[in-house]
């Protein structure tokens, strides 16, 4: 399942105002066993021209991934008697509780001024706030090709993190004439 939305244009005063909405939402299965995932998108813009030299944007972003059923790891080449493995595609050693869930935040503001002499300043501010929690299986050992034992727990992993980074950004352009 997919849906996407896009809108965008003019929202008054002659067009010096404008604006763009993009909303995406996607879920669905794998070819992998237990794994799904969900994947939501926002993103927001709005433009204006203050004065016919002055331009202001401000908007953000927020996506979201959900999967769950996901793979720390891989499944072992050889089974225990050193004959190769021959594991279908799908084969996979994840638990359906497993999840690897990511946020992404994205906010910003934008001006921009332009000077009558061909001179132009720029100031940007842009914060990010990245989250993640997960629960994983990490499996070990090789397999018994007959009994198809031998993979052991080596680390059930539980985390949750977040990061925030804030940046200012201002740039002045121009020409001048250094020496004569």
């Amino acid at each position: 399942l997919e849906a996407t939305v896009d809108a965008g244009g003019g929202l008054g005063f002659d067009g010096a105002l404008r604006g763009r909405l993009v909303a995406k939402h996607k879920e669905g299965d794998s070819y992998q066993d237990h794994l799904e995932a969900e994947k939501d998108v926002f993103y927001g813009v709005l433009e204006a021209d203050v004065s016919h030299s002055t331009l202001l944007r401000a908007g953000g972003s927020y996506q979201n991934n959900t999967p769950t059923g996901v793979t720390l790891g891989a499944l072992p080449t050889w089974f225990t008697d050193r004959t190769f493995t021959d594991w279908s595609r799908s084969k996979s050693t994840a638990a359906e509780w497993t999840r690897w869930e990511t946020t992404n935040e994205n906010y910003f503001v934008n001006l921009v001024q332009d000077f009558a002499n061909g001179w132009q300043l720029r100031a940007n501010y842009n914060r990010l706030e990245n989250g993640q929690r997960t629960r994983l299986l990490y499996l070990t050992g090789n397999v018994d090709p007959v009994t198809g034992e031998g993979l052991t727990v080596y680390a059930p992993y539980r985390s949750r993190g977040e990061s925030v980074l804030d940046s200012i950004d201002l740039q002045l352009r121009g020409s001048f004439l250094l020496a004569d």
